[in-house]
């Protein structure tokens, strides 16, 4: 599967948009922006650590078993991710880059299916790199909403 690329302009500064992407919370794909893309109810979220520079986090989108992700900060302007489950393995980074008083985010990911999930790979060549970005798109608007109606 060819890498999914993604890239938005907010009006948060990029230090605070990297720490608001860091502060992994359990109800993190449950609001309004989240819920239509998982069957209207969300997709439930369990912090199983997180240290100074690293969250690991399990996320249950409904089909299928749920993903591990372990979320590292790296250097001073990106964040690291790699995604788990039996059937699905990707990484990606997402970078903070400064755009007059905001930010440029990029994220670039290399999904990778394993095992019986190279099947369901197969059927999903098309909706899953939307889906990823669907997912990428309501982080920011609620992130940009946080923002607006309390800067932090």
């Amino acid at each position: 599967m060819d890498p999914i690329r993604w890239e938005r302009v907010t009006s948060v500064p990029p230090s605070k948009a990297r720490a608001w992407y860091f502060d992994l919370r359990e109800d993190d794909h449950m609001g309004h922006h989240h819920k239509p893309l998982y069957r209207g109810r969300g997709a439930p979220r369990r912090i199983l650590s997180r240290s100074a520079d690293t969250v690991v986090v399990e996320d249950d989108y409904g089909a299928g078993p749920p993903t591990k992700a372990t979320v590292r900060l790296k250097g001073t302007n990106a964040i690291a991710y790699v995604f788990e489950s039996p059937l699905y393995r990707s990484e990606s980074e997402m970078t903070f880059t400064p755009e007059g008083t905001g930010t440029v985010l990029r994220t670039v990911a290399t999904p990778g299916w394993k095992g019986i999930g190279k099947v369901v790979g197969l059927f999903m060549r098309r909706s899953f790199p939307r889906l990823v970005m669907r997912d990428l798109d309501a982080h920011v608007l609620q992130m940009e909403e946080e923002w607006r109606s309390n800067p932090w």
